[in-house]
């Protein structure tokens, strides 16, 4: 994954595993979760395709 970019991790889904390329410079990563009351599929979404940049 790259700077701003998000992936959805849909529901039900039972492991998630996040790695450095790096292990000396470690990647930093935000969490936000909610509760989900529809099952959708897990997507990345990339920044540099997105409209809003």
């Amino acid at each position: 994954m790259q700077l701003q970019d998000v992936l959805y991790v849909g529901r039900g889904t039972k492991e998630v595993l996040f790695r450095s390329k790096d292990p000396n410079n470690p990647a930093e990563f935000y969490f936000n979760s909610s509760p989900a009351h529809h099952t959708y599929p897990t997507v990345k979404l990339d920044f540099k395709e997105s409209k809003g940049r």
